[in-house]
């Protein structure tokens, strides 16, 4: 009698964590999708060996429309400033001159900081956009 009861406890728990996964997932790839690639003289905290410590951030100007006096919009240009981190992922895509490629961090075997004084043609993609 106790299998039968645990069998039907687990089958409720699997059609109840289904849709919570498949949440997760799409989550996950909407992140993906917002990512973008920072050139790492732009990326903060680089010089540690931590991809989930690396931060960047861009400015755009959003154009703000309101109604006036007499119908009149008034628009108004406001900076806006979206943080950037890693999402985590044990994977960096990184814009190399043959294109973006992924490096999985895990199988990293050593790691030298690029120099902030040197500029160069790398980029990394980031993996998520904060709010502050």
């Amino acid at each position: 009698m106790l299998g039968v009861l645990e069998a039907a406890l687990s089958e409720s728990s699997r059609k109840q964590a289904l849709p919570m996964i498949k949440y997760a997932e799409e989550l996950v790839m909407s992140l993906r999708a917002t990512g973008q690639v920072f050139g790492i003289e732009n990326i903060k905290h680089i010089e540690h060996p931590d991809p989930s410590v690396w931060a960047a951030s861009t400015v755009a100007i959003k154009r703000i429309t309101e109604n006036g006096s007499w119908g009149r919009q008034i628009h108004t240009d406001t900076e806006v400033t979206t943080n950037f981190i890693h999402s985590g992922d044990d994977f960096l895509r990184v814009q190399t001159a043959d294109g973006l490629i992924n490096v999985r961090w895990s199988g990293v075997i050593g790691y030298v900081a690029p120099s902030h004084a040197q500029p160069t043609n790398a980029r990394l993609a980031s993996g998520a956009a904060i709010n502050d």
